[in-house]
């Protein structure tokens, strides 16, 4: 017994301006004006072409009707967005998929784009970014992947959630997101020793700029101190700096930040680690000086900070190369 067929609900019911019905494979009919998708996809004015030349046309309610692959849910997201007005609410990460692989399907390039950056922009690329480079691999979405890929590091690599789409990745692509992640840390690593060695010659650690290291009269109890931090994670090489006059709250504060970031290398690590901040803040307090200035000099820091390794990512060659999307594209049969 065939299933059903049900009219979809507004603006795809039954119109005088329709002049097409899809129908899906779970029995939704879809009256819609084709011109729409025509224009974003010569794929469909292929389809409607052929059927209207067919000799097996089907028609309903004095109109052609074409049969679609896909189901309703994704039918109605694609039309929403061919049509003028407000775009549909894609709520999991799933419907996103969906309707990129329609997209895709259908040539619908205009689409794939706007659907992509809606990927980027959403929040499954934070709270799910193994799973989103895995997607991106096998689809071969390189600048979806590469955001993927720095979203990564902002969660501990041991952190990182399973997905049944992590089959879709090779191991060397794992292996070189894994040196990723290696290769980001070593460059801040190697970067920030560099500017204090420079004795603040970087406007990052000027020591005019912020209270802890500038010459003026602190509490006695707010003591100076040599900072002096050696790597702790065994695949890096042991290194030593000096920022002398520094005072202790602060040099307490950057070591902690450093071995942060030796875990997560992103500037995510410099802005929300909130806890640390507020404890910095709570170590200041005791010098009138410090704390004076500290509320305000201690976010300059971190601003100025974050902003230099943002900029250190994005130099660092990115684990998503066209060799690797192409090979996952054969190996995958897509």
């Amino acid at each position: 017994m065939e299933a059903p067929i049900n009219v979809a609900e507004p603006p795809f019911d039954s119109s005088p301006r329709a002049d097409l019905i899809l129908r899906s494979t779970d029995g939704m009919d879809f009256y819609i004006m084709k011109a729409f998708l025509i224009f974003d996809s010569p794929v469909f004015q292929n389809i409607f072409l052929k059927s209207k030349l067919s000799s097996t046309r089907q028609t309903q309610d004095g109109l052609g009707l074409v049969q679609l692959d896909e189901d309703s849910k994704v039918i109605r997201h694609i039309l929403l967005f061919c049509y003028p007005g407000v775009p549909p609410e894609l709520e999991s990460l799933d419907e996103i998929v969906a309707v990129l692989r329609v997209a895709e399907k259908y040539e619908m390039e205009a689409l794939g784009k706007q659907v992509r950056s809606i990927l980027v922009a959403s929040p499954f690329m934070r709270k799910d970014p193994l799973r989103v480079f895995s997607l991106a691999f096998r689809y071969g979405w390189e600048t979806v992947g590469i955001i993927a890929a720095r979203n990564t590091l902002a969660i501990p690599q041991q952190h990182l959630s399973f997905s049944e789409e992590l089959s879709f990745v090779t191991g060397l692509e794992l292996y070189r997101l894994t040196d990723f992640r290696y290769r980001c840390a070593k460059e801040i690593r190697r970067r920030i020793f560099s500017y204090l060695n420079s004795y603040g010659g970087q406007e990052i650690f000027q020591r005019e700029n912020y209270v802890w290291t500038n010459y003026l009269k602190h509490d006695r109890n707010c003591t100076e101190a040599v900072l002096f931090y050696q790597p702790t994670t065994e695949i890096t090489e042991l290194a030593s700096f000096t920022y002398e006059g520094a005072r202790e709250w602060w040099v307490n504060y950057f070591i902690k930040l450093l071995r942060r970031l030796e875990v997560c290398p992103t500037a995510k690590t410099v802005l929300f680690d909130e806890k640390l901040s507020e404890s910095a803040l709570i170590a200041a307090a005791p010098c009138p000086t410090c704390a004076a200035a500290a509320f305000i000099d201690l976010p300059k820091f971190k601003k100025l900070l974050a902003e230099r390794i943002s900029q250190l990512i994005a130099q660092v060659r990115h684990p998503f190369s066209n060799n690797l999307v192409r090979s996952g594209l054969r190996n995958h049969n897509l």
